[in-house]
């Protein structure tokens, strides 16, 4: 298993709720609205071949199920 993806699901991603988050060497480098500026942004500053773990933090829902 992908080592940056191991550390997606150990990390608290409270403060990254319905935004993209870009994981590279086990650690978040970028976090945003815009997917393409933020993958952009990390191969500029960390080299064009590098291949970054990539997600969007879904909304916390709730939801209530009731019997009728």
């Amino acid at each position: 298993m992908n080592e940056n993806y191991q550390a997606y699901l150990k990390e608290d991603l409270e403060k990254y709720e319905d935004k993209w988050i870009v994981i590279v060497n086990k650690k978040i480098v970028a976090s945003g609205d815009n997917l393409k500026e933020l993958v952009d942004k990390v191969k500029k500053e960390r080299g064009e071949k590098i291949v970054p773990f990539v997600a969007k933090v879904p909304k916390k829902t709730l939801m209530i199920l009731s019997k009728v």
